[in-house]
């Protein structure tokens, strides 16, 4: 054996047994040393069998070790292990009651007996989903190494082959991937191997695969699978593959092909603007204009943020062309959130990492035409943004005078920050209430930068009145904290 100890379910497989008739499972271990503790969680197949018990074997007293009781201590009163033949498994395990011997069970024999009651004719492995063993050195509890060895029950009189079924698309396009999916099965074991043929040389394992042809043609796919019983069925699937200006018939997405440039973009390495990418080709005879449009939505919230689109392409008859549409991440329009709604609307819960999705389109016209025709593609992109930091906020706001006249005219300042840790520009609108606008002043701040932003209010017209001279910070599109997004001051004018 390649571990120093082994652990086996059913020596050897049992091949026999009637339904409605039970027989006993034995777990032995063999070649172990100073066991301390063990657990095993193995699983079977429901439909041919049911677990009725579990009792201890003989191996831990036979081993000299005899306070194995530490699943009555944890669970009293309660049947020993744990059987669900809903879903069909057995958990159970032991531990050495304190105070702790001077060593473990030591040797080879049985660690437990599960008895199985027969409900049908078929095949079962007895599959060892995990198992620990696990001994005590003066420096704390190690695992003990061991290989776990599968258990088979089988009284089936007959086998049966497995169905091997390819689904597929009846065409693709050269150069672009075709994913097929093996729907086979056996019924009454199971599969070890689902090997593909696409029939230009090519081949590959699995149950989903993709394979590009380079070449157009018409090619036979040959899905070749084997059971537990070595029993191999084949099935076959026809496949045509287009040259890409056979594929089409409009102006369209080739292959679907759309998605993000950095699908787990992070500003500080990539910065704030991602390109959202679309391949269109035109395999019509006329030039066409060409646009590619992206309808994007906040993944958590499952909220509509709105679509982005590439600049208008002409594109000649034949030709393929990349476009991109400018995702900005400053952009206050992408802003999305976690948590609740009322809790959303302040802006206060957020992931650190915000998630988008969306649908790729084109659209087309020939030109000299008015009316744009969507393609039939629609591709789903899926992509991330973790954002740096991003806090400004207003640290105070005053004006020169507390009360003037009509037609004075009053200074008004306000002391914006950026705490962030980017660069930010925005706008900061100052207005008085009932009033209108006095300014929009534009702003540029570096990471840790304050600026003091001045203006004049000219209150000629202006009623006399106690009048709240406000400013206002927009929302940028990650900011965590919006608690010092406005400040406000009052001028009396008498």
């Amino acid at each position: 054996m390649s571990s120093p100890a082994t652990i086996v379910a059913i020596e050897p497989p049992m091949t026999t047994g009637a339904p409605n008739t039970t027989f006993e499972v034995d777990v032995k271990v063999y070649d172990v040393t100073d066991l301390y503790a063990w657990n095993v969680h193995i699983t079977f197949d429901n439909n041919t069998l049911n677990a009725l018990s579990i009792a201890r074997g003989p191996f831990l007293e036979a081993a000299g070790v005899t306070n194995w009781q530490m699943w009555e201590v944890f669970h009293p009163g309660e049947p020993y292990g744990v059987i669900d033949n809903t879903e069909g498994y057995v958990i159970v395990g032991d531990t050495l009651m304190p105070p702790f011997p001077p060593s473990g069970a030591t040797g080879d024999g049985v660690l437990l007996t599960i008895t199985f009651n027969i409900t049908a004719e078929g095949v079962s492995p007895i599959h060892f989903e995990e198992s620990k063993l696990t001994t005590v050195t003066p420096s704390g509890s190690l695992p003990i190494p061991h290989e776990a060895i599968d258990g088979l029950f089988d009284n089936r009189v007959s086998q049966q082959a497995p169905i091997a079924d390819i689904d597929a698309p009846s065409s693709g396009i050269e150069g672009m991937s075709v994913t097929f999916t093996s729907l086979s099965y056996d019924p009454d074991g199971w599969l070890i191997s689902e090997e593909w043929g696409f029939g230009d040389g090519e081949s590959a394992d699995g149950t989903v695969v993709d394979h590009t042809y380079t070449l157009a043609g018409t090619y036979t796919v040959t899905l070749t699978v084997t059971d537990n019983d070595l029993n191999s069925t084949v099935d076959t699937h026809t496949i045509q593959i287009f040259e890409w200006m056979e594929a089409g018939w409009i102006p369209d997405l080739v292959g679907y092909c759309a998605k993000p440039e950095h699908p787990d973009l992070v500003e500080s390495v990539h910065g704030r603007h991602l390109d959202l990418l679309a391949k269109i080709g035109n395999p019509t005879e006329e030039t066409c204009e060409v646009y590619a449009e992206f309808t994007l939505y906040s993944k958590d919230e499952i909220k509509l943020l709105g679509t982005l689109c590439t600049d208008v392409y002409t594109l000649a008859s034949g030709s393929i062309v990349d476009l991109a549409a400018d995702f900005d991440t400053a952009n206050p329009q992408w802003r999305c959130f976690s948590g609740s709604p009322e809790w959303v609307s302040y802006g206060y819960v957020h992931y650190s990492m915000h998630k988008y999705i969306g649908f790729a389109r084109c659209y087309s016209r020939p030109v000299g035409t008015e009316d744009w025709t969507q393609g039939y593609a629609s591709k789903y992109i899926s992509y991330h943004v973790k954002p740096v930091k991003h806090d400004i906020g207003i640290v105070d706001m005053w004006t020169n005078v507390t009360s003037a006249s009509p037609g004075d005219i009053v200074e008004v300042s306000v002391n914006v920050t950026n705490e962030g840790a980017m660069s930010e520009t925005f706008v900061v609108p100052i207005s008085y209430v009932d009033g209108g606008t006095i300014d929009d002043i534009e702003v540029t701040l570096g990471v840790g930068e304050s600026q003091v932003l001045t203006t004049t209010w000219d209150t000629t017209g202006v009623d006399p009145d106690t009048h709240i001279i406000e400013a206002y910070l927009p929302l940028l599109a990650y900011e965590k904290d919006v608690t010092d997004q406005s400040d406000y001051c009052v001028v009396y004018v008498v």
